[in-house]
């Protein structure tokens, strides 16, 4: 026995449904998508189908739906023109006034760099001029640590050689003589 029935479901999507959802939606001032149409019949139905009723009613009523827009009144169109102009005109000054503003704030910082920059050419000066004044100073430096080195060289070797007595000052060769004959003396009593 069969058990399955041959009642047959009502098709979901059809051409009157998405017909009377389009006349809906462009009532409301949109454009009837496909988008639209399958959220009206609870996303049911194939999308494919929805399209195609779609583009029939665009071809047959959609250009009633979507004529010229009206002529806008002269007195209107003014209104709104002076009111564009107007929101310019304070668009512009307070957009010029923040340009000033930033100008005179970078020129502010631009004063304040040069200053700062022309203290750091006077230090670069300065420590140039010390610089060659330290240069100076180890030149002489070595110089004079080469003066000792030579004098402690002269001292070493003049105190490895016997002390040739004609250089002596007289006084302290008859000083020494006077030494000499004092410790003999000494010596023979």
């Amino acid at each position: 026995m069969n058990t399955t029935s041959n009642t047959a479901h009502p098709p979901i999507v059809t051409k009157e449904k998405i017909f009377s959802f389009c006349d809906q939606i462009a009532a409301r001032g949109e454009r009837p998508t496909t988008t639209k149409l399958h959220q009206c019949l609870g996303f049911n139905g194939s999308k494919e189908t929805i399209n195609r009723y779609r583009k029939m009613w665009e071809e047959l009523f959609g250009r009633e739906h979507y004529t010229a827009p009206p002529e806008i009144p002269q007195k209107l169109r003014a209104f709104f023109e002076e009111s564009v102009a107007s929101a310019w005109a304070l668009a512009f000054e307070d957009i010029s006034a923040q340009y000033n503003h930033r100008i005179e704030h970078i020129e502010n910082e631009r004063d304040e760099l040069s200053a700062k920059l022309s203290v750091i050419d006077e230090l670069e000066q300065k420590n140039d001029r010390a610089l060659m004044r330290i240069g100076a100073l180890e030149h002489e430096n070595a110089k004079l640590l080469e003066e000792i080195a030579a004098l402690r060289k002269n001292l070493t070797t003049s105190k490895a050689q016997p002390e040739d007595q004609s250089f002596r000052p007289k006084f302290v060769k008859a000083t020494q003589h006077n030494v000499e004959k004092s410790a003999e003396n000494t010596a023979s009593q």
